[in-house]
């Protein structure tokens, strides 16, 4: 009784908490390339920051450098966003870039992550306190495959290319994510094409790093800057990654021994 008291107290935790920060810090493991192991997902400031704003707004445009983790956080995101909905509204989420590989990885993120969550997450058809039940054996993915998954709450995963006719046979979409915004050939519309599949109150979501003035991701972004648009901005940089930064100290000097100037 004790260990059943424990675990709705816990569920409760991550699913009042609508930035599900507290359900990343303590459900999920992330890799980190500079260390080379898997250690727990604990957010830094510029990453809290865009998880707060994915749970506020809307409709979402993310800047950042290679390497920043900011992909990964998005999937987190959107795989406790899945594990916590409700069988009676399930979520559809469609990820959409300029090559089918990057939403493919996308959608594996997404994946790898929901499978780290305890086995009580799901309900007690899932999980068991005995661990020879088969409960804790039974499939969550009722479809599961490089493309696509769904789960048992009704929730689904599509990752496409952006393709003329990519988002054909897609609709009611609650989540739609554009990976690598600015590197989409066509950009404008193919994020006509996209944007038609999502539902009423659906959400958007640009992540790219900047590659030159590209119709759709560029624009966008000095759209929002001038508030003639509804997105919001979250501009991430190295050396606000605590990864990297704390060579910050040493950069800042080399940059004036060699031309006097400062990053800013």
């Amino acid at each position: 009784m004790a260990l059943n008291n424990q675990i709705s107290e816990e569920y409760l935790k991550c699913l009042l908490d609508k930035s599900r920060i507290y359900m990343i810090e303590n459900y999920l493991k992330t890799y980190d390339l500079t260390t080379r192991r898997f250690v727990p997902f604990k957010l830094f400031p510029k990453q809290k920051e865009f998880i707060n704003a994915l749970a506020e707004f809307d409709e979402n445009l993310a800047t950042k450098p290679r390497q920043a983790g900011v992909t990964t956080t998005a999937a987190a995101f959107i795989a406790c966003v899945l594990a916590l909905a409700d069988d009676k509204s399930p979520e559809t989420v469609l990820i959409v870039a300029n090559r089918l590989d990057l939403s493919r990885l996308f959608l594996k993120k997404i994946k790898e992550f929901i499978l780290q969550l305890p086995r009580w997450f799901w309900g007690d058809e899932y999980y068991s306190i005995d661990p020879r039940s088969d409960k804790n054996k039974k499939k969550i993915f009722e479809e599961e495959n490089k493309d696509s998954l769904k789960l048992f709450n009704g929730c689904i995963v599509k990752a496409i290319s952006s393709g003329e006719s990519a988002a054909r046979g897609v609709s009611a979409v609650s989540w739609l994510i554009f990976d690598e915004a600015a590197f989409i050939d066509n950009g404008v519309e193919v994020f006509s094409q996209a944007v038609a599949t999502t539902a009423s109150g659906g959400h958007i979501i640009m992540i790219s790093t900047p590659h030159g003035k590209d119709q759709l991701y560029y624009n966008t972004y000095n759209q929002a800057k001038m508030g003639k648009n509804g997105y919001h901005i979250t501009e991430l940089k190295w050396y606000q990654d605590p990864r990297y930064s704390r060579y910050l100290k040493w950069h800042r000097n080399v940059i004036k021994t060699i031309d006097g100037k400062d990053i800013s």
